[in-house]
């Protein structure tokens, strides 16, 4: 019996995965090639499905790529909420330093303005 695995609402398996990837510099046809080397039969379609969540994939596969990309099986795990939180946190310091750019701008044109 071949187990697949498919992402839920709180794991998105595939994003994990396609990070991962992209860290190591790989390219998703350098996946697929390396895993029919171990024995798995994937192609490239299937290969962006899976990182795109949209297909299922199968336990070996994941045991594989986690050796293509020498990581542990646990790291495609993460849970979106932590991901969230970290990518909103970035995204509220951009937004920080915007408001403060434009505060410091106002200032100054302000500043220009009583001068006149």
């Amino acid at each position: 019996m071949n187990s697949k695995i498919k992402s839920d609402a709180n794991i998105s398996l595939g994003k994990n995965i396609k990070n991962c990837r992209i860290k190591h510099g790989f390219s998703q046809a350098y996946m697929v090639r390396e895993m029919q080397l171990k024995g798995c039969y994937t192609t490239k379609q299937n290969y962006s499905k899976y990182e795109k969540d949209k297909a299922h994939i199968s336990a070996t596969e994941i045991v594989v790529i986690a050796e293509l990309l020498d990581t542990s099986i646990n790291s495609f795990f993460q849970i979106l909420k932590i991901q969230r939180f970290f990518e909103k946190r970035i995204f509220y310091c951009h937004i920080k330093k915007f408001f403060l750019h434009l505060f410091c701008q106002l200032t100054v044109y302000t500043c220009t303005l009583q001068n006149l």
